[in-house]
């Protein structure tokens, strides 16, 4: 399944890409280097570790990269201009997005419909635990930032993707898996956005 990602996921990415690439890795290099002057490979531990981090270094680099060429790309309809007809005029919008992102124009663009009662992306949603009769407040985020200790949920987590298009008073059943489900109401929802702050998960 390809991951659907937002703008500011992309360029989160590319910027770490970057990071890594003019910054990171150049001083990984010299420390390979340096450790690699200190004689015997097979017993140096600093030309190891350096090796490692290094390598280590350039899987993220790739990872992240594959990562991008793949994605789906979701963009928000309040992006795009109604016409008369109700119609949305997308076409030379995706084209601008995606080349300020340096995207190929064939890259996959989801279009994200916007609703003012419906739980979507970047919304803060509270909900009711029923058979535990508890509550919790969460955001549902992209994949690439989740964080369950900061109360972020995947948009693809089972909570995250049952809840998507729900409203305040429905109660919605939670698969898990085949032996596992639980039932929760949606308690509120806030309206969101997609927080520059909200940072990617780095593994």
């Amino acid at each position: 399944m390809k991951d659907e990602l937002t703008e500011v996921d992309i360029r989160k990415m590319q910027s770490e890409i970057e990071h890594r690439r003019h910054v990171i890795a150049p001083r990984l290099r010299d420390l390979v280097k340096a450790a690699k002057e200190q004689g015997d490979l097979s017993e140096n531990d600093g030309y190891h570790s350096a090796r490692r981090e290094f390598n280590a270094n350039n899987s993220r680099i790739a990872y992240l990269e594959a990562m991008i060429k793949s994605a789906v790309i979701l963009i928000p309809q309040s992006k795009f201009q109604r016409n008369p007809d109700g119609t949305y005029d997308a076409d030379s919008e995706i084209k601008r997005i995606l080349g300020e992102l340096g995207l190929d124009a064939g890259q996959e663009v989801r279009i994200v419909a916007d609703s003012a009662d419906k739980i979507g992306l970047f919304d803060k949603v509270g909900v009711h635990y029923v058979e535990d009769n508890e509550d919790d407040i969460f955001t549902i985020v992209t994949t690439l930032r989740n964080d369950v200790r900061h109360h972020c949920i995947s948009k693809e987590s089972p909570l995250g993707s049952a809840l998507l298009g729900h409203t305040v008073g429905d109660t919605v059943k939670i698969t898990v898996s085949d032996a596992i489900s639980y039932k929760v109401t949606v308690t509120s929802i806030e309206k969101g956005e997609d927080d520059a702050n909200l940072e990617i998960a780095k593994y």
